[in-house]
């Protein structure tokens, strides 16, 4: 699949399709509406993989990974004003491990409430739904059926927003000059990857239990391209999930992709800071983000030890390329190319005992992958990841080796973005290489913090 073209967060309307969504969504939503610890849930998205391709899963989220890469590399955010976000109260919900590679939270949206699924994504800051009966999903692995949409005319509390609304700003950096106070904001086009959609900003009513959110800013999509459910932006900058609940710091812990679609399996999101919970972290400070890419979550990654040998990591340069992101939202870490190949070249001189699966490879797009047979136990070379400040996460196997399919081979899941050069991050870290740690995101004191843990509740 062809990576899509660099596009800001929330490009412009075009005038072909401008129009025509403003007159639905204005049918849409005619009439008009008048204008402690907490808990929710979290489940994974589940795709359809063709049974009988023992490569297909992990083949797939290589791809998926590698288009999101070239996006985050590519994509120009949104950038936050750097104040520090007031602690507020404190949220638990449930995070349940799909195949799909993608965590999702369960919220609640309008007035009656309706229950939603969402993705967990750190790299991106738009909290979106899909939107009426006549949500529409192009090349999307689920019926639409199975993620039934928001219905905008069932809740009382929906609202567009105005054009005029400082909201509106938060995902248009440029507004048409016939902008005016009675005028509803242009829509907005997102791209993430190898998906995208499209719709119009809603003030909406965020029901957390015990305490309802009123005047959310939240997008009401009419169409996606391979993304059927919504997605809850938690990077940096005004529109994002943690920035509207004004809480100072949000944690997860994943619970492991072997239990990929177990129904009852799950982890945990807090949203707020929970003193109990972070007993045991060890911390390495957010860097700045470039202009360019405000809405991500940098740190210091100094290096990854494989065995006894280490591969340095390019940091974040002035220009602002370089350097290691945090990401939710991608699956399989991925490498700038030159990093990627003394990465698995410090696996290849370093393996005993097994040969390379070369078919593997080839049909996985994974690499190095090895033939270790039906032994109940393997041994590969310990991968560390080395922080400022000391913080060390040493993964376990699970972390950075996955079985293919049915076979008897497992290979290596980072991977490298051929071609991207040095443009953008140079090291994705996805959401493979987080599974069974406790993250702390704290937003006020600008860092990170790491625990070993397992997810399973």
């Amino acid at each position: 699949m062809a990576a899509p073209p660099p596009s800001p967060l929330c490009s412009p309307p075009t005038a072909t399709m401008s129009a025509p969504v403003f007159l639905f969504l204005l049918h849409l939503f005619f009439p008009f509406a008048t204008p402690q610890t907490l808990t929710l849930n979290l489940t994974q998205k589940q795709p359809s993989f063709p049974a009988n391709d023992p490569w297909a899963k992990l083949s797939q989220l290589a791809e998926f990974s590698l288009a999101r890469a070239h996006h985050l590399k590519n994509r120009h955010h949104y950038h936050g004003d750097g104040q520090p976000i007031a602690a507020s109260e404190v949220a638990t919900t449930n995070v349940a491990p799909r195949s799909s590679g993608e965590y999702v939270i369960g919220l609640r949206f309008g007035t009656p409430a309706q229950p939603l699924p969402f993705v967990l994504d750190t790299g991106s800051t738009l909290v979106w739904f899909p939107c009426s009966h006549s949500f529409r999903c192009r090349n999307c692995r689920s019926p639409v059926s199975a993620f039934p949409p928001f219905i905008p005319k069932s809740s009382s509390s929906a609202r567009l927003v105005g054009c005029r609304n400082p909201k509106c700003r938060w995902i248009h950096s440029r507004l048409p000059s016939n902008c005016s106070s009675s005028s509803v904001c242009p829509p907005y086009f997102v791209l993430y990857g190898s998906a995208a959609t499209g719709g119009i900003l809603l003030s909406e009513t965020l029901s957390l239990p015990g305490k309802p959110v009123a005047n959310f800013a939240v997008g009401c999509s009419v169409f996606s391209d391979h993304q059927e459910t919504g997605v809850a932006g938690f990077g940096r900058g005004q529109p994002s999930f943690p920035s509207q609940l004004g809480v100072g710091s949000f944690s997860y812990c994943l619970p492991s992709h072997r239990l990929d679609d177990v129904r009852g399996a799950y982890g945990t999101l807090v949203l707020g800071e929970n003193p109990a919970a972070s007993r045991g972290l060890t911390f390495t400070p957010f860097l700045r983000s470039p202009a360019r890419f405000g809405a991500y979550y940098y740190v210091g990654l100094r290096k990854v030890t494989v065995g006894s040998v280490a591969v340095d990591v390019p940091p974040l340069r002035p220009d602002g390329n370089g350097g290691t992101i945090i990401d939710s939202g991608t699956s399989f870490t991925v490498m700038e190319g030159g990093t990627h190949d003394r990465l698995a070249a410090a696996f290849a001189s370093q393996v005993r005992g097994y040969r390379r699966a070369v078919a593997v490879e080839k049909q996985s797009g994974l690499r190095p992958c090895f033939e270790v047979g039906r032994r109940k136990t393997v041994a590969l070379p310990a991968m560390a990841l080395h922080f400022d400040g000391g913080a060390v996460l040493t993964l376990p196997l699970k972390n950075y080796f996955s079985f293919v399919g049915e076979t008897d081979a497992i290979c290596l899941t980072v991977i490298g973005a051929v071609g991207e050069g040095t443009v953008g991050p140079a090291v994705i870290l996805g959401n493979y290489q987080q599974q069974d740690y406790y993250i702390t995101y704290d937003i006020v004191k600008e860092r990170i913090g790491f625990r070993p843990q397992t997810c399973q509740q």
